[in-house]
């Protein structure tokens, strides 16, 4: 038999992507109108359960409230203590978190099907009998302190903090971090206002992603989540009292250095302001980005990484909320490689502009994205939280299964377009915290 030849030197070839369509989602309704959107998805019984609420940063009345309030109802109920509820969950394998966002907070429950009726319980111990022990906040916020005390002192934390503040103003939700004074004022009343408020089934949405029993996984929560006892129209949100809302500060730009005498390495952030994700150009701009500086092959790596050496690791990202949006470039770099990298950065901007992409570089990075975007809908938690984000931003179902057409649609042309329309490097905010070399 003829043996087969393999020349390693050359790189398989890549096959076309083949566009994966989304689960279908059907939506329902509890009886006492709290809208549910099942999933079904995989053939192994282990679901997720998201339970979501208008209570995120851009509804607290004031800083760190919305963080510590879902850091509280995970502390204890009224029937159990948190060691209770923990071993509770642990005997069927189960878990129970709470994540707060800019414009929601979601508790999600993810567990096997078999547990459910065991594990949809404690979801509902949590989000209707939370006991807010005074001990466990104490121990919180003085854990937060501490941990505020280290941070203060990363370079990391500085250039967070206060591009954020530049880039929208320290008065809106998207330009603020709450500090040890904030974090200081916190009242254990405060929460339960924000929680009562906010948390109230008014206010919900399930989202449930997995393989199940349609019927059974309804009955279970119209008996846990669909008494009209939990509803207090009175603690409807108004979604247009977002603070978010606000018109944020005109944005900065130009350099602003924050020195730290005694760091060895500097953070440097760099960028704009930019679009939210109903955006018409906004899944295009991911394209541009991810050539920039969004993936390990990316033009940023490549230069300051492996051609310069001057760090580790360079990113950029094109970030958006339900009412604003960013342009960003993160890097950690040595103190004498500040200036030098913020060069090489606006040199490559520039090379965008002016010279493009060519259809090799710009086919590579489409396999990548959607690559990624395959592999980014593989389990149940990852399906719920880009339906959660769409929720989260007003955008329709139907964008799920769009995002592969307008990625393959993009071109040498509309990247180069992109770019100059949206990365003008003469209006960059440029963010540096270290030690500057003379």
């Amino acid at each position: 038999m003829e043996k087969k030849t393999i020349d390693r030197t050359l790189p398989p070839q890549a096959a076309p992507m083949e566009k994966i369509p989304f689960p279908q989602i059907h939506q329902v309704q509890l009886s006492n109108g709290v809208p549910v959107y099942l999933i079904p998805f995989g053939a192994q019984k282990v679901v997720e359960i998201n339970i979501v609420f208008p209570a995120g940063r851009s509804f607290e009345p004031s800083p760190a409230v919305a963080s510590f309030t879902g850091k509280m109802i995970q502390e204890g109920t009224l029937n159990y203590t948190s060691l209770e509820f923990a071993q509770k969950l642990d005997h069927y394998g189960a878990f129970i978190g709470v994540e707060t966002g800019f414009e929601r907070s979601s508790a999600s429950l993810t567990s096997l099907e078999k547990h459910l009726e065991s594990t949809i319980p404690l979801l509902q111990e949590m989000l209707v009998h939370p006991k807010f022990p005074e001990k466990d906040l104490d121990r919180l916020l003085k854990r937060t302190i501490q941990h505020l005390d280290v941070e203060e002192q990363k370079t990391e934390y500085t250039a967070r903090k206060e591009f954020n503040q530049l880039l929208f103003g320290q008065d809106h939700p998207y330009g603020r971090t709450a500090g040890k004074q904030e974090v200081q004022d916190l009242s254990n009343d405060s929460l339960k206002a924000f929680f009562a408020h906010n948390y109230n089934f008014v206010n919900a949405t399930i989202l449930v992603c997995g393989c199940f029993d349609q019927a059974a996984l309804l009955d279970l929560l119209e008996s846990h989540f669909g008494d009209k006892a939990l509803i207090d129209e009175a603690q409807k949100v108004d979604i247009n009292t977002s603070g978010a809302l606000r018109e944020p500060a005109s944005p900065s730009s130009g350099l602003h250095y924050f020195e730290k005498e005694d760091s060895v390495q500097a953070t440097v952030r760099v960028g704009l302001r930019g679009f939210t994700r109903n955006h018409p150009d906004y899944h295009k701009m991911l394209v541009v980005n991810t050539i920039l500086g969004g993936y390990f092959g990316s033009r940023l790596m490549k230069n300051i990484r492996e051609e310069k050496g001057y760090t580790y690791g360079i990113g950029s990202a094109w970030l958006s909320m339900r009412h604003q949006g960013f342009f960003i470039i993160q890097t950690d770099i040595g103190n004498e490689y500040i200036r030098p990298t913020l060069t090489e950065m606006d040199k490559e901007i520039r090379k965008l502009i002016e010279d493009g992409v060519s259809e090799d570089e710009l086919q590579l990075v489409k396999n990548y994205m959607l690559g990624r975007m395959a592999s980014g809908r593989e389990t149940p938690a990852q399906i719920i939280g880009l339906v959660n984000t769409l929720l989260a931003s007003g955008i329709p179902f139907e964008n799920l299964n769009e995002k592969f057409d307008i990625i393959q649609s993009v071109t040498t042309e509309d990247v180069q377009s992109l770019a100059t329309q949206y990365l003008n490097p003469d209006k960059l905010l440029q963010v540096v915290s270290g030690k500057m070399e003379e």
